[in-house]
C-alpha cells in the first residue's frame, strides 16, 4: 500500500507539471548513443522513410473506405547531427516523396548546440511544415500544443503561423560535409564534391576530365576559326 501511495504521488506530480515529463523524455532521447558502426551516421533518413511507408499504408486503407486522411510527420532533433555524407541523397528522396504524398514534415530542434539543421529546414519548407527552434524549454508544451497539434487546414486558414526562417538550400559536399554554392556532381550516384577529381569517392566511378576539357577547347577553337573565316569573307 505504501508503495502504491508513492506511485500515485509521483503520477500526480507528473500531471501537475507535465513540462518536466516532456523534458525528461527528451533528455533521455538525447542520451541514446549513436550506432556503433559509424558514429556520424544518422537514423533520420531511415526513420522518415519508415514513417512515409506507414503513412502511405494508412492513407490507402482510408481511401478504400472513401475517406480522406491528411498525414503529418514530426521530427525532433536533440543532438544536432547532420549525419554522414551518404545520408544526403536518402534524405532528399524522403523529402520529395513526402511532398508528392502531401505529407507535411514538422521539425522541432532542441537548442542544445545552438545551430539549425539544414536538411530538416529544407524538409519543412518543401512540405509546408513547421520548423521551430525555441530559445528555451520553458514554453515547450505550449509551443507543441499551439503550433504542432493543429492540422494543415487550420494552419492555412485560421491560425497566424510564425514567420518561416530563411532556408539554406545549399548542398553539403561529400568530401568535407560543408555547404557549397557550386560544385562537381557525380552523374552515377549524385555525390557532390567541392573540387574536381578523377574518381568518385562514393561509387568509384572514373571521370575522364582531361578528355572533356580537351573537347571543350577544340569546340571553342572551331568556333573561333569559323568566326575568323566569316569575318574574312
Amino acid at each position: 500500500r505504501k508503495l502504491r501511495r508513492k506511485e500515485l504521488k509521483a503520477e500526480l506530480a507528473q500531471l501537475a507539471n507535465p513540462m518536466s515529463v516532456i523534458v525528461q523524455e527528451l533528455s533521455a532521447l538525447a542520451k541514446i548513443p549513436p550506432p556503433s558502426g559509424n558514429p556520424k551516421k544518422s537514423r533520420l533518413a531511415a526513420s522518415l522513410s519508415r514513417a512515409l511507408c506507414y503513412s502511405r499504408r494508412i492513407k490507402r486503407e482510408y481511401e478504400k473506405k472513401g475517406r480522406f486522411l491528411q498525414t503529418r510527420i514530426m521530427a525532433i532533433d536533440t543532438c544536432g547531427s547532420m549525419g554522414a555524407n551518404d545520408d544526403y541523397v536518402p534524405m532528399m528522396n524522403a523529402i520529395f516523396s513526402a511532398r508528392n504524398m502531401g505529407t507535411r514534415i514538422d521539425s522541432l530542434i532542441i537548442p542544445t548546440l545552438g545551430k539549425n539543421h539544414a536538411l530538416l529546414q529544407q524538409a519543412s519548407d518543401l512540405t509546408k511544415g513547421i520548423y521551430m527552434r525555441p530559445e528555451n524549454l520553458a514554453g515547450l508544451l505550449q509551443i507543441m500544443m499551439t503550433w504542432f497539434m493543429p492540422d494543415g487546414e487550420l494552419r492555412d486558414n485560421t491560425l497566424i503561423m510564425p514567420k518561416p526562417t530563411e532556408v539554406d538550400y545549399r548542398a553539403n559536399c561529400f568530401c568535407h560535409n560543408k555547404p557549397q554554392d557550386t560544385g562537381w556532381v557525380c552523374p552515377v550516384c549524385l555525390a557532390i564534391f567541392c573540387s574536381a577529381r578523377k574518381t568518385c569517392d562514393i561509387c568509384s566511378t572514373e571521370f575522364d576530365i582531361g578528355r572533356s576539357d580537351g573537347g571543350n577547347k577544340r569546340k571553342r577553337k572551331q568556333m573561333m576559326d569559323a568566326k575568323d573565316q566569316n569575318g574574312e569573307k
